[in-house]
């Protein structure tokens, strides 16, 4: 399902260089329709071609995702959370009820920093695992997986379905990454991670809240 604010989170807060995402040119409402003018990318989904792809092909896929990846992260943004007007901030370091948008980076900050002091009283979090300290949020897609990429005829990799993107700190793309390697498509995830900058710290600490998402998610 497509919600205007993906519509708007592409159109609005994607870079230019971001070129391999579909666009979202228009938006409006006929009678008391609302309608959302999508680009049209014909190709495969990588999910239904990965395993088909020879390891130079698997490897110029990951170029292009971990390029996409270090461009979103250049681009930074001044508030918090989810854009295009969603009101609640949804991905993998949130529960299955999210949670609602920040106005300050602070408030994001504290959000996580109360989900790791729960972890850390029940002893569910990595011993020594550091507080957060949040000093920039960039565009940040946070479901990058095959299922979520067009391959094209001509082997250029499309970036669908931003239901989930945002203004999140650095670190958080590349751990969503890792995260969802653990159980889903790990070859992928593994080719593209080696590929951009890893946030170990950042990946600990989202590593180490896993209780307060799940078990403890209404604490």
């Amino acid at each position: 399902m497509l919600w205007i604010w993906h519509a708007r989170t592409r159109r609005s807060h994607c870079p230019p260089s971001i070129a391999s995402s579909p666009g979202a040119p228009d938006e409006g409402y006929y009678g008391p329709r609302c309608y959302i003018v999508m680009d049209y990318v014909e190709g495969e989904g990588l999910d239904g071609c990965w395993a088909r792809l020879d390891a130079e092909e698997r490897a110029d896929v990951a170029s292009q995702v971990a390029a996409m990846i270090g461009e979103m992260g250049n681009f930074k943004l001044s508030v918090p959370g989810p854009t295009g007007g969603a009101r609640r901030c949804w991905g993998t370091w949130f529960s299955d009820f999210g949670a609602a948008s920040f106005q300050t980076i602070g408030d994001m900050e504290g959000w996580f920093n109360h989900k790791l002091d729960i972890c850390n009283e029940y002893g569910q979090s990595v011993p020594n695992t550091p507080r957060f300290e949040f000093k920039e949020v960039v565009l940040t897609h946070q479901d990058i997986a095959p299922r979520n990429i067009i391959l094209d005829a001509s082997g250029r990799a499309w970036l669908i379905d931003w239901a989930y993107a945002g203004a999140y700190p650095p670190g958080f793309e590349r751990a969503a990454l890792a995260q969802q390697a653990k159980y889903h498509d790990p070859e992928f995830g593994d080719e593209v991670c080696g590929r951009i900058t890893p946030y170990p710290v950042v990946e600990m600490q989202l590593f180490s809240i896993g209780y307060g998402l799940t078990t403890a998610a209404l604490a």
